[in-house]
């Protein structure tokens, strides 16, 4: 059984393919054709989604043109950068499906799609925050809400931070590392920072007091002191 298991575990298919020196050969533990094929592979894969994503421009755009009969309209960006990642991702799962892969190369490659999907979500959902940001920002300026559009811009940037941080801690949590300390690190930090920045954090939450409660509005005349 445990002979199996380490043949498994580092047998290395395509003997009978590649040359030794690509096969013999390790870098960090990895055989060297699986480095070939990261170097290669995956800007191979980018370079297809990246053509995938003019030809369906392309196409949507002349559909739009033609059926909206506006012929200044631009191409939409069918699959942008995050989208294009999620694919490539889910190409290397399928692969690893069908492929027959050693145990270590098999871990290494779905390590690799994890992290790409965890990076094009966050990425993904930036996004969509910004364009959900600015059809808010919008609507505020046409309403005349400036100082709505101060706190839109503040709760955007916060949303975004919120994401990254979610999506550490998920890549932390898929490496075996738990994200208790890191979050009870942040907790002390947190205090920490709010003693620091206290009299900064009193006039954040003054200001947007103030712009809820429009206490007062621009263009008002104001005497201090």
């Amino acid at each position: 059984m445990i002979p199996e298991l380490y043949k498994e575990v580092n047998e290395v298919s395509g003997d009978n393919v590649l040359p030794e020196f690509l096969l013999n050969t390790r870098l960090a533990g990895i055989p060297f054709f699986e480095w070939v094929a990261i170097l290669l592979g995956l800007p191979f894969l980018y370079l297809l989604a990246v053509m995938l994503n003019r030809l369906l421009s392309r196409m949507i755009g002349q559909l739009r043109r033609y059926f909206l009969k506006k012929t200044n309209l631009p191409d939409p960006e069918v699959l942008p950068m995050p989208v294009r990642l999620l694919l490539i991702a889910f190409t290397i799962l399928w692969a690893i499906a069908k492929v027959s892969l050693p145990l270590l190369a098999r871990q290494f490659w779905s390590t690799v799609a994890t992290i790409l999907i965890i990076v094009s979500c966050v990425w993904l959902f930036i996004r969509l925050n910004s364009w959900t940001g600015k059809r808010i920002l919008q609507r505020l300026l046409l309403r005349q809400s400036t100082g709505m559009v101060s706190i839109a811009r503040l709760v955007q940037r916060v949303i975004d931070v919120v994401a990254v941080f979610v999506g550490v801690l998920v890549g932390l949590k898929h490496f075996g590392l738990s994200p208790t300390a890191a979050l009870a690190g942040l907790g002390v930090g947190g205090i920490a920072v709010a003693l620091a920045a206290q009299k900064t954090l009193e006039n954040v939450v003054g200001g947007v007091s103030v712009i809820f409660d429009q206490t007062v509005r621009v263009g008002d005349n104001l005497k201090v002191g």
